[in-house]
């Protein structure tokens, strides 16, 4: 089961504030999705958009996924780093 850490933009942004910069200026969506188990037997697709960011002490890149709900897409997104997805897989 997938376990990554998700956090709400507010939390994403102040979580790298101050150790990573934008490479571009807005998250582009490339027509991608996602699907998560919820837990409880169900599967949810999200629409999903990228932001490439690089960390300043080493230049190391990531991007931040940004999840939108395909079922409530007025609902707040949800966000984490792609490197995280990946160790999932």
């Amino acid at each position: 089961m997938t376990t990554f850490k998700m956090r709400t933009e507010q939390e994403m942004m102040q979580e790298l504030a101050l150790i990573a910069v934008k490479e571009q200026i807005d998250f582009i969506a490339d027509g991608s999705q996602y699907s998560l188990p919820n837990g409880r037997g169900q599967t949810f697709i999200y629409d999903i958009a990228f932001l490439d960011i690089r960390f300043v002490e080493d230049g190391r890149k990531d991007s931040v996924v940004k999840f939108i709900s395909t079922l409530a897409p007025f609902a707040p997104p949800f966000y984490c780093l792609l490197s995280e997805l990946d160790e999932e897989e």
